[in-house]
């Protein structure tokens, strides 16, 4: 096993797989708490009021990004919509979340708009108790 010392993403084949393909953009962390509490958010409770009433397909975009972030320790703005192995995002889940404005999507690639990684930090937030 290899050791981490805190910079960069966590070494692991999957990570390293996807950030040399390019299927995955991670950046250092913000201080999430720091910034929600800006935003006017305690723990996250406003920014998890984008995702109630979103199919699963569409939670699962987000319960995807919330992994990366999770397991990498960096920020997560973007994750690959098709991978070109057969993994794909769900195209009803895309159109769900550009109409609920929290994604912009390419067809390769989904972006999280400000309000999607508002979102995406609140319900990380949740997961860790916050």
């Amino acid at each position: 096993m290899r050791s981490w010392d805190g910079a960069g993403p966590v070494p692991g084949v999957f990570n390293a797989a996807l950030e040399r393909s390019g299927r995955l953009r991670i950046e250092p962390v913000v201080q999430s708490s720091r910034r929600n509490r800006a935003a006017g958010c305690v723990n996250g409770e406003d920014s998890m009021a984008g995702l109630s009433g979103l199919s699963d397909e569409a939670l699962a975009v987000f319960a995807f990004a919330a992994y990366h972030q999770l397991s990498s320790g960096q920020t997560v703005r973007s994750v690959v919509q098709r991978d070109g192995s057969g993994h794909k995002a769900s195209d009803t889940a895309v159109g769900e979340l550009q109409g609920q404005g929290l994604i912009e999507a390419d067809g390769d690639e989904i972006r999280f708009t400000p309000e999607g990684e508002e979102a995406l930090q609140g319900l990380i937030s949740s997961i860790r108790g916050g």
